[in-house]
């Protein structure tokens, strides 16, 4: 299937030339810090020699492995880096020191540096067209990002002045080789004044004594945090630090953390009365049916841009969507799973057990794909120093997980790559493990283990994360049980004074219908089964030009098709099984919305919907079926923003042309109405778009939100045909209820 893609041929070159522009910048940095001197294209190129199977695809197994090996050589601090990172935080000044300072273990130190180096002019801004900044005085590639060694004071801001520094008894702690840190966002309580959340660090062998996470505002001594040894996995132990810092009155307070004594991160808390400043996003990873990352943008561009603008403004959250990682090539390149795909025969298949070797290399395969994936260059910073709230959605299992027919999602090797998929997702994603289920209950809810949340982003800013993945099936979303957890702890643990609900739901639910396709498929599956008889396992299966896109209409990649179309299955029609406007989750998705409509209503609290999924952005609402003159005053009135991906690739212009000829006002019952809304006046590149392509952008995008007064602020951020430029921001405001 074609991707989309709306670079000229001259962009494409001017890309490049921008490329080997950050190349340049990035060697002069690894030399100026000590590294080994590598370009990152010719790396890329040499791996797509060597990570190839012989049929020509991606040796995603090898290459995984490879990458965590790069990651995991020396006794560098962070990723077992054996470079040494700029030991500088994000936000306030440090204090120098005149030591030599070595961060974690490597060969020799240096002193601190404390130079400030400021932004262009303009630097942030919301104007367009978009600034380009090819060649900052100090920048990381040409995008004015300076990963750890860039620092900025805000006014108003509280502390940062100091590094803590962390003892084990009266001797420095030790350095420590390890993965990470990974920081997380617990709650905000308002009425205790106290913002809690978790570092997560994993040991690539276990330490003579315990590892130690110091951290400080810089107006008080330093604390050690409270430490839990959460698993182990072979020789690598997981630890969790939890971390309580209390709430004051004033501006921002920049938190300075450190493990053993390494490189210090920086991250934001708002002051007392104050909600968070909030970044979201989604598909976090490119599909295994994307061959050439590179060619489809790479990882960084739209990083780097959340990071400029947390650099100027700090976000206190980011929220993850869905797919912060794509455990696709599983199926694609993992020998053990290849062999049992190798089985004759449906039967013989969904009853082979899923054997001690099949769990040690699953087990392996999901590990290293999150030390691989979490640990990319500009991410793995956000996420040390931008506390993550994550809910997982297919990809962090496999494509399409939980819209398979019953007898492949029921038999052992299925379940048996769930539950690995699980154990990780709990461990990278939650800070947490099943033995401490009781321990979390006070924010984690959810029937047959899933694992659904509620927290506090503040005064009046709430956020739900349902979990749609752990109890899908072709027939519901989520059991009758958890949907009845779901809002018993809604009721019961929303604090007095919340006006707005953002409830995180991984795929949109107010999408187009494509019952029209669905239809259509219902005739292939004889095809479909006469074809995959004659097909290898993973033998893309052609499919009639009409209905060709469908999948990506809806965030279904190349795999989910080949695996169903390898067992004989419509593959297509169960791609629109994922959805919430399919015709099998109809009362389920009425049920939910006209709970929370209920819920809206009850607790005077605006409920908003942020979704991710179908690699593109748009904007949709429920509303009453009869428009009021003040929506402020309609608690049917709930906005939608999609946003994705940060990462994958778009869908085909074909596609994104279909979904606006499907985007119709839909009645949702006989009081509502639901809808996509047309959001996008221009393109990036300023052409205007009429009513026929104004809902839906099929272009890589990040969002922001806000409390602004009554209201929430949302900003959606979208990437440019020039990828070096600042996105384009598109603002969305959702007025509060007013009851």
């Amino acid at each position: 299937m074609p991707r989309y893609n709306s670079d000229s041929d001259d962009d494409r070159k001017k890309n490049r030339k921008n490329k080997n522009d950050s190349d340049s910048d990035d060697d002069h940095r690894r030399k100026h810090q000590g590294r080994k001197n590598h370009s990152n294209k010719d790396d890329s190129d040499d791996d797509d020699k060597r990570y190839k199977k012989s049929d020509g695809r991606r040796d995603y197994e090898h290459e995984i492995s490879a990458g965590v090996n790069k990651l995991s050589v020396g006794a560098g601090q962070g990723y077992g880096q054996t470079f040494q990172q700029q030991p500088v935080g994000y936000g306030g000044p440090q204090t120098p020191q005149t030591q030599g300072y070595n961060s974690g273990g490597g060969v020799g130190g240096y002193a601190q540096n404390p130079q400030y180096n400021p932004p262009p002019a303009g630097y942030g801004q919301q104007a367009d067209p978009g600034r380009n900044y090819q060649n900052p005085s100090s920048g990381y590639g040409s995008q004015g990002y300076t990963g750890n060694g860039y620092q900025q004071q805000q006014a108003g801001y509280v502390g940062g002045t100091q590094t803590p520094s962390s003892t084990n008894g009266n001797t420095l702690a030790p350095a420590l080789n390890f993965v990470g840190p990974f920081l997380r966002f617990h709650d905000i309580d308002t009425e205790r004044r106290e913002w809690t959340g978790s570092v997560l660090i994993v040991t690539r062998t276990r330490p003579d004594r315990p590892p130690v996470c110091a951290y400080s505002d810089g107006t008080s001594p330093a604390k050690n945090a409270p430490i839990r040894e959460l698993a182990t996995y072979e020789s690598n132990v997981f630890y969790r630090f939890d971390l309580v810092v209390p709430l004051t009155n004033g501006g921002d307070k920049a938190i300075a953390y450190t493990i053993n004594n390494g490189t210090p991160y920086t991250f934001y808390v708002p002051p007392l009365g104050a909600d968070c400043r909030v970044m979201g996003m989604s598909c976090n990873g490119f599909s295994s049916d994307v061959t050439n990352p590179d060619e489809a943008g790479g990882i960084t561009p739209l990083w780097k841009d959340v990071l400029r603008r947390h650099h100027e403004k700090p976000f206190h959250v980011m929220l993850g969507g869905g797919d912060q990682l794509y455990m696709d090539p599983i199926f694609t390149s993992n020998d053990a799973i290849l062999e049992w795909l190798k089985i004759d025969g449906r039967e013989a298949k969904s009853q082979a057990p899923f054997t001690q070797e099949l769990k040690a290399s699953v087990d392996k395969f999901c590990f290293n794909n999150y030390v691989k994936s979490f640990g990319q260059d500009v991410m793995k910073d956000a996420f040390a120093t931008i506390p993550y709230i994550f809910q997982w959605d297919d990809h962090d299992i496999f494509d399409g997980w939980g819209s398979y027919p019953a007898w492949l999602a029921d038999s052992p090797v299925f379940h048996g790559i769930y539950a690995s998929a699980r154990h990780f997702y709990l461990l990278f994603q939650q800070h947490t493990a099943d033995m401490y289920r009781q321990q979390d209950s006070s924010f984690v809810f959810g029937a047959n283990g899933s694992f659904s949340f509620l927290k506090h982003l503040g005064p009046s800013v709430a956020v739900l994360g349902v979990d749609t993945r752990s109890e899908r099936s072709l027939t519901q979303i989520a059991s009758p049980e958890s949907w009845r957890m779901v809002f018993d702890n809604l009721y019961k643990r929303t604090r007095p004074g919340v006006k707005h609900l953002i409830v995180m739901l991984a795929i949109p639910v107010v999408w187009p219908r494509l019952t029209a396709a669905d239809s259509a498929m219902e005739g292939l599956s004889g095809f479909l089964e006469f074809a995959s008889t004659k097909l290898s396992a993973f033998s893309m299966i052609p499919v009639p030009t009409p209905i060709a896109g469908i999948g990506e209409a809806i965030g279904k990649t190349g795999l989910y098709k080949s695996i169903m179309g390898c067992f004989g299955e419509p593959e297509l029609a169960d791609d629109l099984c994922d959805h919430w406007t399919h015709k099998n989750h109809e009362a389920e998705r009425l049920s939910m919305v006209t709970q929370f409509q209920s819920f809206a209503q009850q607790r005077g609290i605006r409920v908003t919907f942020l979704s991710g999924d179908v690699h593109c952005t748009g904007v949709g609402w429920f509303r009453s079926k009869q428009p009021q003159a003040d929506v402020t005053r309609d608690h049917r009135v709930m906005w939608q923003i999609v946003s994705s991906a940060i990462i994958n690739v778009p869908p085909p212009g074909m596609v994104i042309g279909m979904l606006h000829s499907k985007a119709v006002p839909y009645d949702l019952d006989n009081n509502t109405v639901d809808e996509l809304v047309s959001t996008f006046s221009e393109d990036v590149d300023g052409k205007s778009l009429d009513n026929s392509s104004n809902k839906v952008l099929g272009r890589r995008n990040w969002c922001s939100v806000e409390v602004d007064g009554r209201d929430l602020a949302w900003n959606i951020y979208v990437e440019r045909v020039d990828r070096q430029a600042d996105a384009k921001a598109y603002p969305v405001r959702v007025a509060g209820l007013v009851l």
